[in-house]
């Protein structure tokens, strides 16, 4: 397909808004935005008509957005899908577990932080705390 003026324009001028997956439309669409692309490409470096060259590489940047934006949708929508999925299980993915940082996620739990020993136990009952109150 020749790269004339009139769609040059309309491919540098595409610009696509993200919305809700339709997984048919936008994977045709995807492979538009592709196509567009490496189109694009080779007349990114242009030196005889820097015109052509910077609409070119604004071009290239409306479509790699694009292509970002589809592709942010779409993985955002499987994660939903794979923690829906997982929801009651006893083990989940780690790129769905919580992040936080590496000591929190060693820390004991509150259960395990309250657990005492048998040890423990008989000394507390032996010996309970003694109250002292002042006879006025």
């Amino acid at each position: 397909m020749p790269l004339t003026s009139l769609t040059f324009l309309f491919f540098v001028c595409s610009h696509r808004e993200s919305g809700p997956w339709n997984p048919s439309p936008s994977t045709l669409l995807l492979r538009q935005l592709l196509h567009q692309q490496s189109l694009l490409f080779p007349f990114k470096n242009i030196s005889f008509f820097p015109k052509w060259s910077k609409l070119t590489n604004c071009g290239i940047k409306s479509v790699r957005k694009s292509i970002a934006r589809i592709l942010t949708v779409h993985n955002q929508q499987q994660k939903e899908g794979i923690r829906k999925a997982v929801a009651g299980a006893k083990y989940i993915p780690k790129d769905l577990r919580a992040k936080k940082t590496r000591a929190m996620r060693r820390a004991l739990t509150k259960s395990e932080r309250s657990k005492k020993t048998l040890k423990q136990k008989r000394m507390e009952a032996a010996f309970p705390k003694v109250k002292f109150a002042v006879k006025a």
